[in-house]
């Protein structure tokens, strides 16, 4: 026959595995508003070089210690990259985001989770890696039909030929 002390700590188990059930399916939680589907815009990307690399010449070599001499001398600094975004002609983001790093060398990242409305849609996406060419860069545009609750991601990556939704 159980004792009073393990009756009281089964009663407590119980208690906190009840409380444990409630909490987890209240409140409820929806990641995209009711009606609505989601843009996912994931970005890290490295822009270009803002000064071209230089070859050294064999006095500069020859000036360094050997374990120094490479060839190429780069600095280190890269350009912002800007992301726009348009759902039918108008904007949903427009941003320009600096690299990381303590020598603005690493990459630029983004992430942002936009709210648009389920149906048929035009969506833009234009990613520039060089701010000292505004008009360069990746530019695709897709038609998508969203659904309600449906969550679209829009990466970039040179590896998947650009821009990419899944």
């Amino acid at each position: 026959m159980p004792s009073g002390a393990s009756l009281a700590q089964l009663a407590t188990y119980a208690a906190f595995g009840a409380l444990l059930v409630t909490l987890s399916r209240h409140p409820a939680y929806h990641p995209v508003p009711a009606g609505d589907a989601l843009l996912q815009v994931s970005i890290a990307h490295a822009g270009v070089r803002l000064h071209p690399c230089r070859r050294l010449s064999a006095q500069e070599l020859a000036a360094r210690a050997p374990n120094m001499r490479a060839a190429f001398k780069c600095p280190r600094r890269r350009s912002p990259v800007r992301v726009s975004v348009a759902l039918d002609g108008r904007a949903l983001l427009d941003e320009t985001v600096a690299p990381s790093g303590f020598a603005r060398d690493g990459l630029s990242t983004l992430y942002r989770r936009i709210p648009v409305a389920a149906g048929a849609h035009l969506l833009r996406v234009q990613v520039g890696d060089d701010l000292r060419a505004p008009h360069a860069g990746v530019l695709r545009e897709f038609e998508v039909l969203l659904d309600a609750g449906q969550v679209l991601s829009i990466d970039f990556g040179p590896q998947r030929d650009g821009i990419a939704i899944s």
